[in-house]
C-alpha cells in the first residue's frame, strides 16, 4: 500500500465524520429561524437532524407559550429521552408540572436537575427558587440541601443564603445546614454579629475554636463587631482568649506594637501639630521602651490619644495609674492621665514643662460592670498661651481595684 492509498483511507473517513457532525446545524441553518417561525421550522430541524435533544425542547418551550402543555409535555419527554442528562430541560419539565398542579412530578423533575450539574450555581438558584413555591416536606429537605451547597457556589450571596437557610431550618437551625467550610462559618458568625445575636454568635464562635477556625482577621472583626453592638462583656470574653497572659490593660508597657482595635491601644496619627511619634528605648521605666509623642509648638490640640477601651467587669473602686515623663511642654494646659465610663470621669493632675519619670494615677468609682476608656489627654485651650509643644513619654500603664482599705486587690481581668 503506497502513500496515497494511507492518506486516501486516512482522511476519506476524517471528512465523513467531520460532514456528519456540522451536517445538524448547517442543516437547521437552511431550513430557517426558529426563533422567528418555531412550529414551521423546528419540526424540520428534527427532521434534518433527529438525534439533537435541542430541536424538541424548544419545540416544547414554544407550545408551552401558546398554552399548548399537552404537545408541551410530549416534546419535553422526547429531549429527555435524546439527552437524560440535562439540568435545564428537567427544570422546564418541572415549570410545566408545577403549571399544571403536579407538584410530586415537579419535585422530582427538580431533584434530578438539581443532582445532575451540582457545581452550576445557576442550576441549583434555578431549582431553589421553584422548591420554594411547592408545599411538600420533603421539598422543604431538598431546598436546605441546596443551600448548603449554594454557601460554597456563591460566597457574594452568602447574607441571603443564611437569611433564606433561617427561615427554611425555623428555629436558630440554620447552624445545622452549614458546609464543614471554614469561610463560610466565619461569614456566619459575622452575619449573626451584624443582626446582634450575640449568644448565637458566641456559640459559633467556641464551636470554629473546636476546630482551630479563628485566624487574626477574624478575631478582629469579631471583637470590634461585638464592640460595636454594646456586647462589650462578650466581646471581652473572645478577647482573653486571644490574650490570656496579659494584664487587664493590654500592652500597658508598650512592649508590643499598638493593635488598633479591639482592647488594644489605638492612636491617631493625625492629631493636629504633631511633629513625630513613636516607641522610646532609652526613656523607659521598665522592660524595652515606651510611647512618645512630640508637638510643633504652632497648634491647639485636643488630645485623647493614645487610648484604650477597658471593660470593668465588677462594682468598686479603682485605681488607674502610669508613669508620665514630660519636656518642654508648652501651653496653658498639660497632660494628665483620664479615664471615662458611663456615670463617671476622672484625671490625674495635668504635666506641664520639664518633668522627670512621675507616678501618676487617679481613683474612680464604678457603680455597675461597663466598658470605660483610658487615655493620655491633653485639653485644647482658648487661652492665649495655647500652643502645644515639646514632648511627652507614657510607659506603665496599670489598672487595679482597690479593698475598702485602699489597698490593691491585684487585676480585675
Amino acid at each position: 500500500m503506497n502513500g496515497f492509498e494511507i492518506m486516501r483511507w486516512l482522511v476519506l473517513p476524517l471528512f465523513a465524520f467531520l460532514l456528519w457532525v456540522s451536517l445538524g446545524p448547517f442543516g437547521a441553518w437552511v431550513v430557517g429561524d426558529p426563533a422567528k417561525d418555531p412550529f414551521r421550522v423546528l419540526p424540520k430541524a428534527i427532521t434534518v437532524d433527529p438525534l439533537d435533544y435541542r430541536w424538541p425542547y424548544y419545540l416544547a418551550q414554544a407550545y408551552w407559550g401558546m398554552g399548548k402543555r399537552r404537545e408541551a409535555k410530549s416534546y419535553f419527554s422526547k429531549s429527555l429521552r435524546l439527552n437524560p442528562l440535562d439540568s435545564v430541560v428537567w427544570s422546564s419539565l418541572a415549570d410545566l408540572c408545577l403549571d399544571e398542579g403536579r407538584k410530586e412530578d415537579a419535585l422530582l423533575a427538580l431533584k434530578n436537575a438539581a443532582s445532575l450539574d451540582p457545581s452550576s450555581a445557576f442550576i441549583q438558584w434555578r431549582v431553589l427558587v421553584r422548591l420554594l413555591a411547592i408545599d411538600l416536606p420533603s421539598a422543604r429537605g431538598i431546598a436546605q440541601e441546596l443551600v448548603s451547597r449554594l454557601l460554597i457556589l456563591e460566597p457574594s450571596k452568602r447574607r441571603n443564603l443564611f437569611a433564606l437557610g433561617e427561615m427554611l431550618a425555623g428555629g436558630g437551625g440554620m447552624e445545622k445546614l452549614l458546609p464543614h467550610d471554614e469561610g463560610v462559618w466565619g461569614a456566619y458568625l459575622r452575619w449573626l454579629i451584624i443582626r446582634s445575636e450575640v449568644e448565637r454568635a458566641m456559640v459559633v464562635w467556641r464551636e470554629m475554636g473546636k476546630w482551630g477556625w479563628k485566624d487574626r482577621r477574624l478575631f478582629r472583626g469579631v471583637v470590634d463587631g461585638l464592640i460595636a453592638r454594646g456586647a462589650v462583656a462578650q466581646a471581652w470574653e473572645v478577647w482573653r482568649e486571644e490574650f490570656p497572659q496579659d494584664p487587664f490593660i493590654h500592652n500597658g508597657g508598650f512592649e508590643r506594637d499598638l493593635l488598633g482595635f479591639g482592647f488594644g491601644w489605638r492612636f491617631n496619627s493625625r492629631i493636629s501639630g504633631l511633629k513625630s511619634w513613636g516607641f522610646a528605648c532609652r526613656e523607659k521605666v521598665e522592660g524595652r521602651r515606651s510611647l512618645y509623642l512630640e508637638f510643633d509648638g504652632e497648634h491647639n490640640p485636643q488630645v485623647s490619644w493614645p487610648r484604650q477601651l477597658v471593660y470593668v467587669g465588677t462594682p468598686g473602686t479603682y485605681r488607674l495609674s502610669a508613669y508620665v515623663r514630660t519636656e518642654g511642654v508648652t501651653g496653658a494646659t498639660g497632660f494628665s492621665l483620664s479615664v471615662w465610663g458611663k456615670g463617671f470621669r476622672a484625671q490625674c493632675r495635668e504635666l506641664r514643662g520639664y518633668n522627670p519619670w512621675r507616678w501618676v494615677q487617679v481613683e474612680f468609682q464604678v457603680q455597675e460592670p461597663g466598658p470605660c476608656w483610658v487615655a493620655l489627654v491633653r485639653r485644647a485651650t482658648r487661652k492665649l498661651n495655647r500652643f502645644l509643644g515639646g514632648k511627652v513619654w507614657i510607659d506603665q500603664v496599670v489598672l487595679e481595684r482597690l479593698d475598702e482599705e485602699g489597698v490593691s486587690q491585684g487585676n480585675p481581668g
